[in-house]
């Protein structure tokens, strides 16, 4: 299979205006497999190395302008697909699939256009994301906390052993991607103006279990409460002086 996909790719480098089809590499090639052939074909096209025109011609990955890459969103829409040793991308928001930010996708751009399309999104970023109810006036909607996601149409499975309120802030998974992003609330952070809210929303976002480690617990617990006279060697103590800070009381760092 291996040695059939090559000779295929070699195949269609050297043939780059792209007017080859299935029939003309079966006869070049003198392919007498052709059950092979045709499966290292759908293989090839399943991993993107080549590309099947509405003609019928094939042409190689490079030839079509396929690529892949990671796409930014910026906030007025417009994608960019950064790669590799080449220049990003412009992808216009409706050429964009369903495809969200951070997400790797396979774009596809040919030299003389402006502006690309992405053909399939191959790695997603997320698979959760933290959200806050808010009282619009009428009644409860649930906002994503990453702005950039705000401009999507988005629809919400509730989990009924949760009482929304006003400012509470919960995760949700991500149970559909596309129009509408199908978000279910699996759990529950706390109020917005709650202690500590914040910084466990933050945690939960990037995934990092706000929980520490067994080992990190027990040295914690291991950690003496007074100062031994050891400790004080090499040191000059101040513990008698007053001092100021300049943090607040609010201070995370």
């Amino acid at each position: 299979m291996k040695e059939m996909k090559e000779r295929i790719l070699q195949y269609l480098q050297e043939h780059p205006k792209g007017n080859k089809k299935e029939k003309d590499m079966i006869e070049d090639l003198g392919i007498e497999d052709t059950e092979m052939f045709y499966r290292a074909l759908e293989e090839m096209r399943d991993a993107w190395e080549i590309i099947r025109e509405k003609e019928g011609n094939y042409r190689t990955a490079l030839q079509a302008g396929i690529s892949e890459g990671v796409l930014s969103i910026a906030r007025n829409g417009m994608g960019y697909v950064d790669r590799d040793k080449y220049e990003s991308i412009r992808v216009a928001e409706q050429d964009q699939l369903d495809a969200m930010d951070g997400d790797t996708v396979i774009v596809r751009c040919l030299p003389w256009q402006m502006y690309g399309e992405i053909l399939e999104v191959k790695k997603r970023k997320r698979d959760h994301l933290i959200a806050t109810y808010v009282h619009n006036g009428r009644k409860l909607v649930l906002i994503p906390d990453d702005a950039m996601l705000r401009r999507k149409m988005i629809k919400v499975l509730a989990d009924q052993s949760i009482s929304p309120v006003d400012g509470l802030k919960v995760v949700c998974a991500i149970e559909k991607y596309g129009k509408p992003l199908t978000l279910r609330v699996v759990k529950e952070i706390g109020h917005k103006d709650d202690p500590g809210v914040d910084i466990l929303s933050v945690l939960l976002d990037h995934d990092i279990n706000p929980e520490f480690p067994e080992e990190a617990m027990a040295q914690a617990k291991a950690v003496p409460s007074s100062v031994k006279e050891s400790d004080l060697k090499g040191r000059k103590d101040l513990r008698q002086e007053r001092t100021v800070t300049i943090d607040g009381d609010d201070s995370k760092d």
